[in-house]
């Protein structure tokens, strides 16, 4: 009778046991599974933040193209206006020169 006795008092203590650790473990699942939702929530925001950000550097990289552009095209005309000037400048140097023998031609014959 004792061993039937012990014996159901083992069952029994088995199957609270079992009850315990299934509520405790799904506690734990439970846990889990609301941290990975987080997770999940976390990493779809961070996904949408990487897609702004790669828009965003796209938007930087035309800028950048469209400023070097301008550039190059401000550096050609300073250049070519320093070309021009030069130009303008041997001419003024010849315009005195020729004003300068004028001048002595005019004095000669005064």
């Amino acid at each position: 009778m004792t061993r039937i006795f012990g014996a159901i008092v083992l069952v029994i203590a088995s199957f609270l046991g079992g009850v315990y650790f299934e509520r405790h473990d799904s506690g734990e699942v439970g846990k889990l599974n609301s941290q990975l939702e987080v997770s999940r929530a976390e990493a779809e925001n961070l996904k949408a933040r990487n897609q702004d950000l790669k828009q965003t550097l796209q938007l930087v990289k035309r800028q950048i193209q469209a400023d070097r552009i301008a550039y190059q095209t401000l550096q050609e005309i300073v250049d070519s206006s320093a070309g021009e000037r030069e130009g303008l400048k041997q001419k003024i140097e010849a315009q005195r020169e020729l004003l300068k023998k004028l001048r002595e031609k005019l004095e000669q014959s005064s």
